[in-house]
Order: structure tokens, then sequence, then C-alpha cells
């Protein structure tokens, strides 16, 4: 693909996608965290003591998916399963020490990875490109919830 094909946008977004993911996975390789673990691992460090249902539903994943993905974490000592504060028949998911370690670097892991992105973006298109990007994200996400409030069963 030269400079002048311009490829449709969800195409355009899957190869960066894919791209993105292929350059956090080489430097996440060196704390022993896939990508897909490190989206659990933030989604946590955001808000800890999560529900494991609440994890997997912010990050779109089926349940046993996650539980694969927390198992490994927890078999790692990246996550601890905890009591919730909110009912006590229930789990929750907090981070380690190690696990805010990896989160960190994970942060770190995205500055870097945004600069390489948008080396080449003047500062201008910048300004307009991340707010485009949201607002895009925003309607995929009100489309997604129509799709899944009109699916039956």
């Amino acid at each position: 693909m030269d400079d002048t094909d311009t490829p449709p946008i969800g195409l355009l977004l899957r190869l960066l996608d894919l791209h993105v993911t292929r350059l956090a996975a080489d430097r996440l390789a060196d704390i022993d965290v896939s990508p897909a673990e490190m989206s659990v691992l933030g989604t946590i460090d955001a808000a800890p003591g999560l529900r494991a249902s609440a994890v997997a539903a912010a990050l779109m994943i089926k349940p046993p998916n996650l539980t694969k993905l927390v198992n490994g974490l927890e078999a790692r000592a990246f996550v601890r399963r905890t009591v919730s504060r909110e009912d006590e028949r229930a789990v929750a998911l907090d981070l380690t020490p190690k696990g805010k370690r990896a989160v960190a670097f994970g942060q770190q892991l995205t500055r870097d990875i945004e600069r390489v992105l948008l080396a080449d973006v003047p500062p201008d298109m910048r300004d307009r490109l991340l707010p485009a990007l949201t607002m895009a994200l925003r309607a995929a996400q009100r489309a997604s919830r129509r799709m899944a409030a009109d699916t039956p069963g």
C-alpha cells in the first residue's frame, strides 16, 4: 500500500491495530505479559476490586476467556483474587505489586508507541485526529449497544 492509496477506515484501523499489537507484544514479552493480559491488568488498575464479570464486560470478552487470562496472571503473581467489598460471596480482582509494576511498564510502552505512531503526523493534524477517533469510538460503542439490545436471547 503506497501513500496514494486510502483504504477503507475499517481496514485502516485493523491494520493499525495489528501493527500496534505487534509492537506491544515484542516489548511486553520482556515482562512475560501478552497484550491481552495487559488489557486485563490495565482494567483492574483503573478500578481495583472489580468482579471478573465486570472486567470481561469492559473488555468485551467472554467470561471463560477472561478466566483463562486471570488464571495465568494469578499463577505468575500479577493479580490476586480477593473477597468483593460489595458482596462477600463474590470474588474481586486486584493487582499485586508485580502487577502494578507491569501496568507502569505498559503505560510507558503506550506512550512510546504513540510517539512512534504520531511521529509523521503534524501537530495540527494530531489535534484533530485524537478527538475524531474518540468520536468514532463512541459512535461504535453506541451501535454495539443498540445491536446487543436488538439481539434476542
